[in-house]
């Protein structure tokens, strides 16, 4: 796997085919190498750069000192806008989203079109005053976090994987799999709040933020994130809402194929013409 050095990190990422860039983040606890089956389907047309965040895959963790880690991940987004040398299309599921959703922010001008696949974007429910939603999600992540901050990872991971993924999910695992997920609620240990409790951007940045702007949802997901979709509808000025019949969280994993014809069709949407190609300028590239 290539790599790009983000603030002293050395970041790797998968690249595969040729024309418009669209770049992929992925979930809490994955890699780049979730979205194997999106980047077969979309090189023969697009250039896909798929980076491991922070803590992930090969690419190496936080920097200690720092203190905004979803900004610090979206300089990693704009390292591979920089690589695309032009607007891309910003895709984003999870964590990932968090991230994609911070990014569009940051550079909106190099946003070709944004895809979120149920970000986890938890502080705005509660500047939405979506309590039940809001409070929903704290039952689940508080007793996540006070495990993993004890070093208590597998009850930390099982409480997790039950709430996202179904009750058993994490007993069900095995091998190298079983291990990973239960090593990455350290990340999780100190990423969790930055999608709980961070207070910027707010919601209403994002009622000017003007990107095409896909949603996709999955039926069957948690109550949280049925309203958050619900919030982020309501405020994104341009926006579409799909729904991934029988669905949970899991969505881009679980039901690949509904997920990944939906980002296509939204990305063949917002093609630019052919004859238009906007470098990125010196300022937008991470510092």
């Amino acid at each position: 796997m290539p790599t790009t050095l983000v603030r002293d990190v050395n970041v790797h990422y998968r690249e595969a085919g040729d024309g418009l860039g669209v770049v992929l983040l992925h979930s809490a606890g994955s890699s780049s190498g979730q979205w194997r089956r999106l980047t077969e389907r979309l090189a023969p047309r697009y250039r896909v750069l798929a980076p491991d965040l922070l803590g992930y895959g090969g690419t190496g963790h936080w920097t200690t000192g720092r203190l905004d880690l979803i900004a610090d991940e979206a300089e990693i987004a704009a390292a591979m806008i920089e690589i695309a040398d032009a607007p891309v299309h910003l895709v984003g599921h999870s964590y990932g989203g968090h991230v994609a959703a911070r990014t569009a922010l940051e550079y909106p001008e190099y946003v070709q079109s944004l895809t979120l696949i149920e970000p986890s974007l938890h502080y705005l429910l509660d500047h939405a005053h979506e309590n039940a939603a809001y409070a929903e999600i704290r039952a689940v992540a508080d007793p996540v976090l006070a495990h993993a901050r004890r070093g208590e990872l597998e009850q930390a991971a099982r409480i997790f994987l039950d709430y996202w993924m179904g009750e058993g999910t994490l007993a069900a695992m095995a091998g190298p799999s079983r291990a990973a997920v239960i090593e990455s609620m350290r990340k999780l240990a100190y990423q969790w709040p930055h999608s709980l409790e961070r207070q910027r951007p707010a919601l209403s940045d994002y009622r000017a933020l003007a990107v095409p702007t896909l949603l996709i949802q999955g039926t069957e997901t948690t109550l949280a994130l049925q309203r958050l979709m619900q919030v982020l509808c309501s405020t994104l000025p341009n926006c579409e809402l799909v729904f991934i019949e029988g669905a949970g969280h899991m969505s881009a994993v679980t039901h690949a194929a509904a997920v990944n014809a939906a980002i296509e069709s939204h990305l063949e949407k917002h093609a630019p013409p052919m004859h238009v190609r906007q470098p990125v300028p010196d300022h937008a590239r991470p510092v």
